[in-house]
């Protein structure tokens, strides 16, 4: 097949690969970049210095010709923003429209005839026929006064994924996850940059170029040249795939006119180089793993001169990703792997197939990768080199007796995987749940999550773990018969004097809360002992017991075991929320947070756990847009728990989403009735929509409290309704003439707002609180102003509640109102970040 027009010439070629290598800030031999074709090297060379004279000019203050200029009577030339191999790109006004756009403009200097201009026009006709948010947007294209070829395409504020890369300090030492979401907020801020795990974020980033390269290949475009640099990402974090110069559009040929190949060479697949063999969709996808390889490890996949990297493209695999750097989920490495496979056949079969799994990894789901076996690996280098024929086939004569048992390992490695994604779905509710919440917990009668349960015995590496979860799950159902077997079974595995005393518990249809209830831990056995010790502790009345920390921590095997390292993490959170100071909490939290994501990241995947321990983290440290995203998670982890909505809906009241949070508090609460916090927390968002009456019914429903403080709690949060519904009164009327209905319903509501606060205070010696005290001045009675001001100081406020107190005050204070007020207006530009001591 013979070379479109608008193939670039050899010379062409050769610049754009010079100039290609400038821009990743390598050394440049030029003896070996026309170690091919030397007869060029002398023109090669000329051009560059043409170039290396026009900088240089512009350094030293030089006009730039096209600055100022305005093209096609349209376009001012404000700035040169980027340069590439075939073009330079600068910042301009369309006077038209009056918006910012980016003009692409061919390099004069290096224009070989009339190809690259060609090849830039060609751009600008394919860049117009996607239309994709993931792909850079073309407006316009048209002619410069001295004939060069520019295309017109939005504006993008950000930077390339190649500028991301540059992260090694200066002893060459890779950074730290953490150094690694510095260093990207610090080049793209914190709007783009989402979350503690770097890993996520480009996996996110490559996700999004895969949605865009899919699209283009719909259009039946080929990319041909993924690599980081021509993969942009904004400050609002949307990934925008650029320089689409060298694509194949149908049939087009993958190499020049002179059988060279197209594209970057440790980024371009073994096909392209391959000499007579097309590119197509499948390219592009080598191109998207090898890119995320890099942006994973943070080295290309190959390294050295440039015939070197052609060679090793042909003949050999990167080294690991998780080798390079360790810790790397095994799943994404399956992702890359298979992205980056030497056959196409072997690659996702488009990208976006490779989009969806990543997209699944990102979401906890099960990826369609899998990990190539050595031996797989080794037949298909056998194949590429023949050579190794010879030795592969002896290999195989005296492997033929380990095939057995690599199937069993690989059996293992799967039944393995599967368990992790077992223990990841157990319920939070399950594992920790207040006594009286048992009975009306809809897991009770979940049979997605008995059946769970079962498969988890079934595969779990430590079955009594797993089957002492199971008991108590069936004993919160009522089948005490089938728990004490599960106990019994405990004790057939491992030495479990402690499983033997709750199944004759269970046995004789009691509970075993009591068992846990002292300050010594009681005499255990193996791991399933344990986790029953531990999970009855964390499910009984009462402060969580010290020694339950001691009993998770024993041993090397249980420490890494995640369900272990999961109720650790629960019992942390359980004892930072106690602590009494302020910072010692956000400290405890900052750091619960982290170890969430370590555990997350050392696994592969999140569980419900460590999506609840992340979530309530972040809530706590006012992060509330990341909370939001982490409860979203964990309502598709555990659809079943109260606890997973709970969080959903606490976060969209956080964020004023009042609609979503009524939506996702009511399914807590059908989930779990008997939930205060769920059901005051409703109350909470459908007063944010107005909704009075319906708040009030929530609270009305809910079973009668046994202690006089949740009694009097109670009667306070009637009262609080009452009060906005008071407020939601005064607003409404204003906008309309006074009349007696409207102050008599306004009366009506407040004298029951009243009630509720007085039946409260009956109930016991509660302190005041600012509702109460604001009521009774609204009604008329004596009340104290100085008090009321300090109320406010300590409370959220808002312009209405402020205008409110401007009413009742009068127009002169004494002093000691004066020093309240004061305190008022310290506490509010404080909050309003004007005021900091």
């Amino acid at each position: 097949m013979s070379a479109p027009d608008d193939e670039p010439t050899p010379l062409e070629r050769l610049l754009a690969q010079v100039l290609e290598q400038r821009e990743n800030g390598e050394t440049v031999d030029l003896d070996e970049v026309c170690a091919e074709q030397p007869d060029l090297r002398g023109e090669v060379e000329a051009a560059l210095a043409r170039l290396d004279e026009l900088h240089r000019c512009q350094r030293e203050g030089g006009p730039d010709p096209l600055l100022g200029e305005v093209l096609a009577e349209r376009y001012r030339i404000d700035e040169s923003i980027g340069a590439g191999a075939m073009g330079i790109v600068y910042g301009a006004l369309d006077q038209r429209l009056g918006r910012q756009v980016a003009v692409k403009v061919l390099r004069r200097e290096l224009v070989v005839g009339a190809r690259m201009d060609q090849r830039l026009s060609r751009e600008g006709r394919v860049l117009a026929r996607i239309n994709h948010r993931h792909v850079v947007t073309v407006h316009d294209s048209g002619q410069s006064t001295d004939g060069r070829s520019f295309v017109v395409m939005e504006r993008l504020h950000g930077c390339t994924l190649g500028q991301l890369l540059p992260m090694n300090d200066d002893r060459g030492a890779a950074p730290s996850t953490l150094e690694r979401v510095d260093h990207f907020r610090r080049m793209l801020g914190d709007r783009a940059v989402v979350g503690s795990s770097d890993v996520r974020l480009v996996v996110e980033w490559v996700r999004q170029a895969a949605d865009g390269i899919a699209a283009a290949h719909a259009a039946d475009v080929v990319h041909r040249d993924i690599k980081p640099s021509n993969l942009f990402v904004d400050t609002s974090g949307k990934v925008v795939v650029l320089d689409f110069g060298i694509v194949s559009v149908g049939d087009a040929a993958t190499v020049g006119g002179d059988g060279s190949p197209l594209g970057t060479p440790a980024y371009m697949s073994p096909e392209q180089i391959a000499q007579g063999r097309a590119a197509d969709v499948r390219s592009d996808v080598y191109g998207l793993a090898a890119t995320l390889y890099h942006l994973l490890s943070g080295r290309p996949p190959f390294a050295g001169t440039i015939q070197q990297v052609l060679h090793a493209v042909m003949r050999q695999d990167p080294v690991r990703a998780d080798v390079v750097r360790p810790g790397l989920p095994p799943d994404l490495v399956a992702i890359v792997e298979m992205g980056m496979a030497k056959e196409p056949q072997h690659r996702y079969p488009s990208a976006a197939a490779l989009r969806d799994d990543l997209l699944a990894w990102l979401e906890h789901r099960p990826v369609s990768a899998r990990r190539a076996s050595w031996l797989g690996a080794l037949v298909r280098r056998s194949v590429r080199s023949p050579a190794m024929h010879t030795v592969v086939i002896m290999l195989l004569v005296g492997l033929l007796g380990l095939g057995a048992y690599e199937w069993k390992e690989a059996r293992a490695a799967e039944r393995r995987t599967e368990a992790g994604s077992l223990w990841a779905r157990v319920p939070v509710s399950l594992v920790d749940d207040l006594p009286e919440l048992r009975a009306t917990n809809a897991l009770r009668r979940d049979a997605e999550l008995a059946r769970l349960l079962d498969r988890l015995v079934e595969v779990a590496d430590e079955p009594g773990i797993a089957l002492a979860l199971r008991a108590l799950h069936r004993a919160d159902g009522g089948e005490f018969n089938p728990a004490a077997a599960d106990l019994q079974a405990i004790g057939a595995l491992e030495p479990a004097p402690f499983a033997a005393q709750v199944a004759e518990r269970f046995a004789a249809g009691r509970l075993a809360d009591d068992l846990v209830a002292d300050e010594q831990a009681p005499a255990l056995g193996g791991s399933g002992d344990r986790a029953l010790a531990v999970l009855l502790a964390m499910r009984s009345p009462g402060a969580r017991p010290a020694w339950a920390d001691v009993v998770l921590g024993e041993g090397d095997g249980l420490r890494r075991h995640a369900f272990f390292a999961e109720l650790r993490l629960l019992l942390w959170q359980d004892r930072a929320s106690g602590l009494a100071d302020e910072a010692d909490r956000v400290v405890q939290f900052e750091e619960i947070e982290r170890e969430a994501l370590r555990l997350e990241e050392r696994r592969g995947r999140a569980s419900a756990v460590t999506l609840h321990a992340r979530g309530n983290s972040l809530l706590l440290l006012g992060r509330v847009t990341e909370a939001r995203a982490v409860g979203a998670q964990a309502v598709q982890q555990a659809p079943t728990d109260f606890v997973a909505w709970l969080l959903a809906g606490s976060t969209a009241l956080r964020c004023h989403d009042a609609a979503a949070a009524v939506e996702q508090l009511r399914r807590a609460c059908e989930l779990q009735p008997s939930s205060r916090t769920a059901n005051r927390m409703l109350c909470d968002a459908l007063v944010g929509m107005d909704a009075f009456r319906e708040a009030a019914e929530v609270l009305l429903r809910l079973p009668a409290a046994q202690e006089v403080e949740d009694q009097a709690e109670h009667e306070r949060q009637l009262g609080i309704i009452a009060l906005d519904e008071f407020f939601a009164l005064q607003r409404a009327q204003a906008m309309a003439p006074e009349d007696a209905d409207a102050v008599r319903a306004r009366n009506e509501v407040l004298a029951r707002a009243d009630a509720h606060f007085q039946k409260a205070r009956s109930l016991g010696s509660v302190p005041a609180f600012l509702p109460e005290v604001l009521c009774n001045a609204l009604r008329g009675e004596p009340f104290s102003r100085r008090q009321l001001l300090e109320l406010m100081a300590k409370s959220p406020l808002d312009g209405f509640m402020l205008g409110h107190v401007t009413e009742l005050l009068p127009k002169a204070l004494d002093a000691e109102e004066t020093s309240a007020l004061l305190l008022l207006l310290r506490a509010q530009a404080a909050a309003l970040g004007g005021f900091d001591h």
